[in-house]
């Protein structure tokens, strides 16, 4: 099985000090499932456990019931799918895609320009300023929210939704029907940064994404790819900034350790 849990190198603010540390992170990978040979959905899943998860989303999905015998079920591990022996209609099957931490749309980008550099101090200040926004949180619990901001902390557009993917989507929707997208710097997420939150605010056009959650595996090798600065900021005195430290200055100059 492939390990859950990978180590990377990242820069780490603590406060007025920066130094280096290896961090854990947990992984994903796709999962196709697929219906009688039919792939119907690609999730994104940490790794293991494919087969109950392809139960358990068949069952929570309605296609089954729990009175049903238990259907077939094979996992091909080369492939990253998971096949189900079950046969639906179309009505009962539904418009299905990719659901909650599913593939949502392609899987590359074209890569950040690169420039455009975010001072530390601003940096610190953005998740704070996108949660004090925030007014479905508050009384619901239940709500995540994306906020874009200028190069100077202006909040230039803030979103909540259910959906994490819904949030951005929205913030990015929002800056870009007032004008603002252009302006945009960097963008803030209430939630975990996966891949394909990455993938997303790579084409809003932002250079610095900053999460409350820690990313997962793709996530961080595809920001650091595609040129994206991705920090985690899980409170405002730490920051965990895992690609293109660069982009982060002090006073004007590139972020350095030591």
């Amino acid at each position: 099985m492939k390990n859950p849990i990978k180590e990377r190198r990242m820069i780490l603010v603590r406060g007025d000090e920066v130094f280096d540390e290896i961090v854990r992170f947990a992984d994903e990978s796709a999962v196709s499932l697929s219906l009688g040979g039919h792939v119907v959905t690609v999730l994104m899943a940490t790794p293991g456990s494919e087969r109950e998860l392809a139960l358990g989303y068949a069952l929570t999905m309605g296609w089954v019931s729990p009175g049903d015998p238990l259907p077939k079920v094979v996992y091909h591990a080369q492939r990253g799918l998971v096949d189900l022996d079950l046969a639906l209609s179309p009505d009962k099957l539904g418009n299905v895609r990719a659901a909650g931490g599913g593939l949502l749309g392609p899987t590359e980008a074209e890569p950040v320009p690169p420039g455009g550099g975010l001072e530390l101090g601003v940096l610190r200040n953005l998740t704070q300023a996108m949660s004090e926004a925030q007014i479905l949180y508050r009384p619901t619990r239940g709500t995540h929210a994306a906020a874009l901001f200028s190069v100077s902390g202006e909040m230039l557009a803030m979103a909540e939704d259910v959906g994490r993917h819904n949030g951005l989507d929205k913030a990015v929707g929002a800056a870009w029907l007032g004008g603002n997208l252009a302006k945009a710097a960097a963008l803030a997420l209430s939630g975990r940064c996966s891949l394909e939150m990455v993938l997303k605010s790579i084409r809003s056009g932002v250079g610095v994404v900053v999460s409350v959650s820690a990313p997962t595996v793709p996530a961080v090798e595809t920001a650091d790819r595609l040129g994206l600065t991705l920090v985690n900021c899980p409170r405002r005195e730490e920051l965990k900034i895992y690609t293109h430290p660069a982009r982060i200055t002090v006073g004007g100059r590139p972020l350095k350790t030591g």
